[in-house]
């Protein structure tokens, strides 16, 4: 069983500043925890890998939803199974 975690803050500039946020996101904070594990014996080959993502936002959208919905305050959990032979 392996456990991975990580965080980071990322300070972009403003959201509407086109010359240098093309994209329009704002500044936000991310956090990732992994958790995965290998089967032995019958299941030799067989993993399996948990994926937890969260960010939050930290930048100013002005009220304005559309820098918000798909790019931050959101959670986005992924459960993988991998078969190596």
């Amino acid at each position: 069983m392996r456990f991975e975690g990580a965080y980071g803050h990322f300070y972009l500039p403003d959201v509407q500043n086109v010359a240098l946020n093309k994209y329009a996101f704002p500044s936000y904070q991310q956090l990732n925890l992994d958790a995965r594990y290998a089967f032995g014996g019958m299941f030799e080959g067989l993993r399996v890998q948990l994926l937890y993502v969260w960010k939050g936002r930290l930048g100013e959208v002005y009220g304005n939803e559309k820098y918000v919905i798909n790019r931050v305050d959101m959670s986005h959990f992924n459960l993988i199974f991998n078969y190596l032979y």
